[in-house]
């Protein structure tokens, strides 16, 4: 992977030392440059002033500064800077935040698969999108966040693949992250339940899953 033509530099922040060399470790290689490694929100802010790297890999939970202000303040210094969430916490309003705030991703250590970070984080520098785990996904679905249709505008949340789904598409999803059957989610969103079926299958063709068990791994426990 490069960036811009050159090795893409990258900052990571984690509170935790070993976290912080298993990514270095994971991330290391010949298309991509550890440009540092900070320990807490005082010390990402001034690396990233100095170094400036192409993405700043951070924690959300730090021992002196909310995660979610760091991101804020990185954003605002450096706007195109990409920053990527890689975090224990799953919890919505941490994940609705983090993107509405301009992160290009937000990943789970619980759900992360370390042998595919590298190419994650390719996919986040080279797309327009914001990415979000399985993980990170799963919460949003299971939480109020996303009744957004009475709540709140699509776009702070919406990411990737799912920016396609339309907010008829989203109200099924997200029944069907509580395992609801389709004749208990039309009669909710007072659909047929043919068209509910109908809503699935363009679920499924716009995240590019083959099938419903697909699609309801990736919503479920």
């Amino acid at each position: 992977m490069t960036f811009k033509d050159r090795p893409a530099r990258l900052l990571i922040s984690d509170k935790d030392p070993f976290a912080c060399e298993a990514l270095r470790e994971a991330l290391s290689g010949p298309n991509i440059e550890i440009a540092g490694v900070a320990l807490d929100g005082k010390n990402t802010m001034e690396m990233a002033d100095a170094c400036d790297p192409d993405c700043v890999i951070l924690d959300i939970d730090m021992p002196d500064t909310a995660g979610l202000e760091v991101l804020s303040e990185l954003k605002r210094r450096h706007p195109s800077m990409h920053v990527v969430i890689i975090t224990a916490s799953d919890r919505p309003h941490q994940v609705a935040g983090a993107l509405a705030r301009g992160a290009s991703g937000y990943l789970t250590k619980r759900d992360i698969n370390i042998d595919e970070l590298p190419s994650v984080i390719k996919k986040i520098l080279s797309g327009s999108d914001a990415f979000v785990d399985g993980g990170a996904l799963r919460g949003m679905l299971r939480s109020s966040v996303l009744d957004l249709q009475l709540k709140a505008p699509f776009h702070e949340i919406r990411t990737g693949a799912f920016q396609a789904l339309s907010s008829q598409e989203y109200g099924v999803l997200r029944l069907l992250s509580r395992h609801w059957p389709d004749s208990e989610i039309a009669r909710e969103l007072v659909l047929s339940t043919q068209t509910v079926k109908g809503h699935i299958q363009k679920i499924l063709n716009k995240l590019e899953l083959e099938d419903r068990e697909q699609l309801e791994r990736l919503v479920g426990q």
